[in-house]
């Protein structure tokens, strides 16, 4: 069956996103006068040559000197067209996104999603459109190196709706096999973006997950059963006013066996003294979790003792050897080095867990447990003052006892002393 085209007019072709890298293709029927539908190959030989030819007139429309875009942003955007392999980062910021057309969008999408080596793409003060970020996510489906992807803005204002920002995203989310960090700073999402958020990413490769000031309030998807996460390893929800229920949530992630979380920052998030200590329980037995930030709360000298006693408890040389051993970082104080609230209560307490920090760093999980029996069970001193900075009752009786109760542990722990004497 043949067919007659006038060649004043457009022809609008579907359906061969896989060979000509468009949904949509409108061809100017000048090209031709007559093909057959039935012969596939010259059909789309003849559509290549037609698509390839009027790449570069897109381009132009799009990324020409009439549209405003700055030349440095546009020698950007022609560096990614054509895969420079020096080009890993993409850049859009607020200067350039007014400029930008319907169909500068599309092709920023496809671009991206054809190159294979950009691995970060950054969009900062962008006010982006539902618009916008419908056509740029859906040329990014195909994208399979974007290894991170970062939002920010400086204002509060709600540029798109919770609901769109991750309806635009989700099958790009669904669809990156190296996808591993996701950032949104002073983005908008909401408790009704963040679950639709850990849905879209529930069994993929993400490691880090960064939300900051981002109007979150629940963060019970985390726990959902449909929600998988194996690779999880960090994260932030700095100045998200998560509370007693964020807390509980996250805590009962830390006690699951499987978890492989290492990183969470809590810095400004309303949490308190019930709430560490909520914390602290769940981190009695976890043997992931290397690197805490609590800065910003409403923690006391109470929640700095609970922190003491999961890394230094010496209520028995037992507790002693089974606290914990695995964190790392801890960043505990309550405002900046200029501007501390800490009391000298607070202060004095911290020493105590930098002490223990520093132990937990200098050694492995067994060593550290029996150098902390050294430095804390065998000394009276430090003995007598951890006591009583954690409420408990000390006397030399009760050392003895102990000593008596766990002759094993301090045989063992003198051994170990002994060699690191040697070494000194």
């Amino acid at each position: 069956m043949n067919m007659n085209i006038r060649s004043t007019t457009y022809l609008r072709i579907s359906g061969f996103s896989s060979w000509c890298n468009r949904s949509t293709t409108y061809l100017p029927t000048h090209h031709f006068h007559k093909f057959s539908i039935c012969n596939t190959r010259v059909f789309r030989m003849i559509v290549n040559d037609i698509v390839n030819a009027d790449t570069e007139k897109q381009h132009e429309l799009a990324f020409g000197e009439h549209t405003g875009i700055s030349s440095s942003f546009t020698r950007h955007v022609d560096e990614i067209k054509h895969n420079n392999p020096n080009v890993n980062l993409f850049v859009l910021s607020g200067e350039n996104t007014p400029r930008l057309s319907e169909l500068a969008w599309e092709l920023l999408g496809r671009y991206i999603a054809n190159n294979a080596h950009l691995s970060v793409m950054k969009l900062v003060n962008c006010n982006l459109t539902d618009e916008n970020m419908l056509l740029l996510f859906q040329g990014l489906i195909r994208s399979d190196s974007i290894d991170t992807i970062n939002f920010s803005s400086r204002w509060t204002a709600k540029e798109v709706t919770a609901s769109s920002i991750v309806q635009s995203m989700s099958p790009f989310l669904q669809n990156s096999p190296q996808l591993s960090i996701i950032t949104f700073a002073n983005i908008g999402i909401n408790s009704q973006g963040f679950e639709s958020l850990v849905k879209a990413l529930s069994g993929g490769p993400i490691e880090e997950l960064v939300l900051c000031r981002c109007d979150i309030t629940d963060i019970s998807a985390l726990n959902l059963s449909s929600v998988i996460l194996p690779h999880l390893k960090k994260i932030t929800l700095n100045r998200n006013s998560i509370g007693r229920k964020g807390i509980v949530e996250l805590s009962n992630i830390l006690q699951q066996e499987e978890t492989s979380l290492t990183k969470l920052h809590l810095h400004t998030t309303d949490i308190d003294d019930e709430d560490i200590e909520i914390l602290a329980n769940s981190l009695k037995r976890n043997t992931t979790l290397t690197n805490l930030c609590l800065t910003g709360n409403k923690i006391t000298d109470i929640g700095y003792r609970t922190i003491l006693k999961l890394l230094n408890d010496v209520s028995s040389i037992e507790n002693t050897y089974n606290s914990n051993h695995t964190l790392l970082d801890l960043f505990l104080s309550n405002g900046a080095s200029w501007d501390n609230n800490d009391t000298p209560t607070m202060k004095k307490i911290n020493r105590h867990i930098d002490s223990a920090i520093k132990m937990n760093r200098q050694y492995n999980d067994v060593q550290t447990g029996k150098a902390k029996v050294i430095q804390t069970q065998l000394n009276s001193a430090n003995k007598m003052e951890l006591a009583k900075v954690q409420g408990i009752t000390y006397s030399y009786y009760s050392l003895f006892f102990e000593v008596d109760k766990h002759s094993e542990l301090f045989r063992m722990a003198t051994v170990l002393l002994l060699f690191d004497c040697l070494e000194l």
